[in-house]
């Protein structure tokens, strides 16, 4: 997304993240669009409408593995 904290930038530029993709709110609303799946509900056989899940959490490592933390105050594990 655009407008990244100052944090991440300096994390990119001195190399400590290798690669950066952004994109703009419209960028990101057709890539949500492009991956929904439109299924019917198991319960209902209603159709319903799937779209990947994004979520903002508070640290990860190279796995995929993600922390969602109550509190800004984390301490860096390394």
């Amino acid at each position: 997304m655009f407008g990244a904290s100052s944090a991440f930038r300096r994390a990119v530029e001195s190399g400590q993240i290798e690669m950066c993709v952004e994109r703009s709110n419209g960028a990101s609303t057709w890539r949500m669009k492009a991956a929904a799946k439109v299924v019917a509900d198991p319960f209902t056989g209603m159709r319903v409408c799937l779209l990947p899940a994004r979520i903002h959490v508070h640290r990860a490592d190279k796995f995929g593995n993600a922390q969602k933390c109550p509190t800004q105050n984390i301490p860096n594990p390394n």
